[in-house]
């Protein structure tokens, strides 16, 4: 009977486990739809009430006029004048405004737009000793010649250490970010792809 119980239950997580990404994921998408159809509703309305389209029709028509504005507000951003009109807007306006700042480094960061905070994976040698904990290079300091490290905890890898350290104290790691990370956030799950890459001459 425990067999059959082990059984349904392993089952279970495993369709669970494959269904919830995929569930997530057309939540996310049906939530983004949303966001842009009622943004666009009011371009909508016009072109429904005034030019006399069907609602499909002033809808796609109201979107890719967002697609356009977009790229020419790029267009706008790449010369010299409109970096500079940009950079007066957000500094006297856009970053008084709460979550600007928040928003715009999301968004950056998402795109790939800004490089990200963690550069290469190292493992540092914690109180001069032989214990070894996965870190992340933060910053390269030329004029002391230490390096800044973040040392995520398990589980929840936003909280954790923030050393500083000579280079000395470090073994650097040929592994992604992303790698390292999900061992964190497994706590030692798959850590094997760190230690695999362990320099022999440590």
């Amino acid at each position: 009977m425990s067999k059959i119980g082990n059984f349904l239950r392993t089952t279970f997580l495993g369709g669970f486990i494959i269904l919830l990404p995929v569930v997530l994921t057309l939540y996310l998408i049906r939530w983004l739809v949303a966001l842009i159809t009622t943004t666009i509703e009011p371009v909508t309305m016009v072109l429904t009430e005034q030019v006399h389209l069907g609602h499909i029709l002033a809808l796609s028509t109201a979107f890719i006029a967002v697609v356009a504005a977009c790229f020419l507000l790029g267009l706008v951003v790449k010369t010299r004048l409109g970096r500079g009109l940009l950079r007066q807007i957000e500094q006297k306006i856009l970053k008084v405004a709460p979550g600007y700042s928040f928003f715009k480094e999301t968004v950056s960061q998402l795109l790939g737009q800004k490089n990200r905070p963690f550069s290469r994976v190292v493992l540092i040698k914690m109180f001069g000793s032989d214990l070894l904990s996965t870190g992340f290079v933060t910053n390269e300091h030329s004029s002391s010649g230490l390096f800044t490290v973040f040392v995520p905890s398990g589980l929840n890898p936003t909280s954790g250490l923030l050393l500083h350290t000579a280079k000395e104290n470090l073994i650097f790691i040929d592994v992604p970010v992303e790698v390292a990370m999900r061992s964190i956030i497994g706590c030692g799950s798959g850590v094997s792809a760190l230690l695999d890459h362990l320099p022999q001459n440590k």
